[in-house]
C-alpha cells in the first residue's frame, strides 16, 4: 500500500467563488508535479467545469442509484492540464442529504484501489452547501477529511457562514483536531485584509490567503476555462501557486475556538464602529472586540 492520498475538503458561502478557486488551485498543483482528484458535489455538475473545459462528465450517485454498483474509473476523466476530475452529482431536491454520498464513494475510490492506481497525491473535494447540518459532517467527523479550507470573503454573511461552519466542525469532531483555515475571495471588496485578520486572531485561525477580484479570472471563466490555460504567466497565477504551496503545508492543527451568534454580532458592531472611527480621521481608538 502506498501512502494515503490527502483529503482537503474546501467550504463556504454559495456564490463566492469558491468552485472556481478550488479548479485553479488543484491545477496549480498539477502544474508542481502533484498528482490531483478533484471531486464536486452539487447537483449542477459544475465543480469541474472549467478543468475540462465545459466537456460533459457522468455523475457517479445517479449511476449508483440505478445500479447499486459502478466501476469510478468510468466516472473519472482527465484534464488537459493533467487534473482528474470527477463529479458526484445529488439527489432529487428535497428527497436527501447528496453529502452522505461523499462517504460512499470516498470508501469506493479506497476499495476499488483507485487512487493508488493513478498515483493520486490530493483529492480535493468541492463541497456545495453552506448549512453545518449533520449530512454535510460526516465526512469530516468520520475521519475521510485531512483538513478544512473554509472559504469567505469579508461580507459579514460570508464571514457568519464560515463562523458556523467552524463551529459545526468541531461539534461533529467532538474536540478531536482537525487542520482548518480561512481562504479569503475578493478581498478588496470589503475592507477584508484588516476584518480577517483581526476575526483571525479573535479565534485562533490561520488565514492562509487574500485574492482580489481580478478581470483575468472573470475572462478565464467566461471563456470556459482555468486562468493558468487563458494566461498562466500573469501574476495571480503566481499567487495562486503560492495559495496551493501553503494548502499542503498545513503546520501545526490549532483548535480555533469560534464565536456564538451573540459574540459574532457584538465583534460585528465593534468592527463597524472602527470603521466609522477611521473613516472620520480617528487614528487613536484600538479595536478590542467589545461594542
Amino acid at each position: 500500500m502506498g501512502k494515503r492520498a490527502e483529503r482537503i475538503c474546501f467550504l463556504g458561502k454559495n456564490g463566492i467563488g469558491k468552485s472556481v478557486i478550488v479548479s485553479n488551485l488543484s491545477e496549480a498543483l498539477c502544474r508542481q508535479g502533484y498528482r490531483v482528484l478533484q471531486i464536486g458535489n452539487d447537483l449542477s455538475l459544475s465543480s469541474t467545469l472549467l478543468l475540462l473545459q465545459n466537456a460533459d462528465i457522468p455523475p457517479v450517485l445517479k449511476a449508483l442509484r440505478e445500479q447499486y454498483a459502478v466501476d469510478l474509473r468510468q466516472f473519472i476523466a482527465q484534464s488537459d492540464c493533467g487534473v482528474y476530475c470527477m463529479e458526484l452529482g445529488g439527489v432529487t431536491p428535497g428527497a436527501g442529504c447528496m453529502a452522505r454520498g461523499i462517504g460512499m464513494v470516498d470508501e469506493l475510490l479506497e476499495s476499488q484501489g483507485v487512487l493508488e492506481e493513478l498515483g493520486i497525491d490530493y483529492v480535493l473535494y468541492d463541497i456545495s452547501g453552506e448549512i453545518p447540518c449533520t449530512g454535510y459532517m460526516l465526512p469530516i467527523r468520520d475521519d475521510i477529511m485531512d483538513q478544512c479550507i473554509i472559504m469567505t470573503t469579508g461580507s459579514y454573511s460570508s464571514l457568519f457562514t464560515a463562523n458556523n461552519l467552524m463551529t459545526g466542525i468541531l461539534y461533529a469532531r467532538r474536540n478531536r483536531a482537525i487542520p482548518i483555515r480561512l481562504l479569503v475571495n475578493y478581498a478588496d471588496r470589503y475592507p477584508a485584509r484588516p476584518l480577517l485578520e483581526n476575526y483571525g486572531r479573535q479565534v485562533g485561525v490561520e488565514v492562509i490567503g487574500y485574492l482580489d477580484f481580478d478581470q483575468e479570472v472573470e475572462n478565464a471563466v467566461l471563456a470556459g476555462t482555468t486562468l493558468f490555460a487563458r494566461c498562466p504567466c500573469k501574476k495571480i497565477a503566481e499567487q495562486f501557486e503560492e495559495i496551493s504551496r501553503r494548502v499542503i503545508q498545513k503546520g501545526p492543527t490549532e483548535t480555533p475556538v469560534p464565536l456564538d451568534g451573540e459574540e459574532m454580532r457584538s465583534w460585528a458592531r465593534g468592527w463597524k464602529n472602527l470603521e466609522l472611527a477611521r473613516q472620520g480621521g480617528s487614528r487613536n481608538r484600538e479595536y478590542s472586540g467589545n461594542t
